[in-house]
């Protein structure tokens, strides 16, 4: 989750999923995903209809929170963003997590050096030639 409000400033509140053993997702991934079929090819979107987020921030606020300052892991990649990941994972069945990995697909940023350093992926593949 990413907000942006007027002033230009970002934060990023980010909640961890664990698959359930039992099929539990919680409640709102439930919205969220509920039409995730309707998404056929990466790039289109489908309505959700309202969301209540009362027990995602009921969980952030029961669970401690990791923070640091990092960067976007999306275009802009903007830099000195604020931070705040729940300690407790979030539950979600193995089905939602399998429709919606149908339509992300891999969805993660390769592991970056630090600012400034060699590519990682760049210096381990110079090490395969």
């Amino acid at each position: 989750l990413k907000h942006t409000p007027t002033a230009g400033e970002i934060a990023v509140v980010a909640f961890l999923f664990q698959l359930s053993k039992f099929g539990y997702s919680f409640p709102l991934s439930d919205s969220v995903f509920a039409h995730i079929d309707d998404i056929s090819t990466p790039g289109f979107y489908t309505d959700t209809g309202p969301l209540d987020f009362t027990g995602l921030m009921r969980h952030f606020n029961k669970h401690g929170v990791y923070s640091y300052t990092g960067s976007l892991t999306t275009t802009t990649c903007t830099e000195n963003v604020p931070w705040y990941i729940s300690t407790e994972p979030i539950p979600l069945n193995v089905q939602t997590y399998n429709a919606v990995k149908k339509v992300v697909k891999f969805n993660a940023r390769y592991t970056q050096n630090t600012l400034g350093k060699d590519n990682l992926l760049e210096v381990s593949a110079s090490r395969l030639e």
